[in-house]
């Protein structure tokens, strides 16, 4: 059974089977030094906590706010916290939108514990990045999807290019003049489906537009008289 030995200015310390014994009786010549183990300290503590890597012992952190930073931006993010733990990735999916915000792909949107709590600095964390598009999904597929964008109080005609750029056909796009009180003419009012939802390539979409109040109503007929008879009151 082996025994290493590392001599310091007043110690001895000598490692067996991952046990520090300390000799202070021999006093030898030679700098200071401080030796430490993981999950030991040369002052003969243990850490706190059941995490990562690395000796030393575990202190109390704040969790960083982590959403929408990329992951390179994320790990420099805990490391200023003082986080030595180990980072799981997570292989879920995100979702186009979280928190009203879309999560662009490579971006944090959820982590564990949450923004704010306090925790031991080698306890792990759980990470989530935004592994797709969230714009556009299933690309030639059998229910390829698009993200609804939000043209809301937009001119018809804006509205109808946004629509394009987004990818949707001006074919399954539909629009349905209303007369609606706060509904503005010729601006869009509301949509289905709503902003930031996805919708199926092949969905209808609907865009309600303001009617225009000063536009003129088709002119009715006047209805024919039944021909009159001669000799006849009926």
């Amino acid at each position: 059974m082996s025994l290493k030995r590392e001599r310091c200015r007043g110690e001895v310390i000598m490692q067996k089977q991952g046990l520090l014994i300390s000799v202070v009786s021999l006093v030898l010549a030679g700098p200071a030094c401080k030796v430490s183990t993981s999950g030991f300290t040369s002052g003969g503590g243990t850490s706190g906590g059941g995490g990562g890597g690395g000796g030393g012992a575990s202190r109390p952190i704040v969790i960083p706010d982590l959403f929408r930073m990329t992951k390179d931006e994320a790990v420099a993010a805990l490391e200023r916290a003082g986080f030595d733990g180990t980072i799981s990735w997570d292989d879920q999916l995100c979702g186009s939108v979280v928190e009203g915000q879309i999560i662009e792909k490579g971006e944090v949107c959820r982590q564990h514990p949450p923004a704010g709590r306090e925790q031991g600095s080698r306890l792990p964390i759980s990470i989530l990045v935004q592994p797709e598009d969230p714009r556009h999904g299933k690309v030639g597929e059998f229910g390829e999807w698009h993200l609804m964008p939000d043209v809301v109080g937009m001119h018809v005609d804006k509205a109808r290019a946004a629509m394009r750029a987004a990818g949707f056909t001006e074919e399954r796009t539909r629009i349905s003049v209303r007369e609606e009180a706060g509904c503005k003419p010729h601006h869009v009012c509301s949509t289905y489906p709503e902003a930031l939802k996805r919708s199926g390539q092949g969905s209808d979409r609907v865009l309600v537009v303001g009617a225009d109040p000063t536009a003129k109503a088709p002119e009715a007929k006047p209805e024919a008289k039944p021909e009159e008879k001669p000799g006849s009151y009926f």
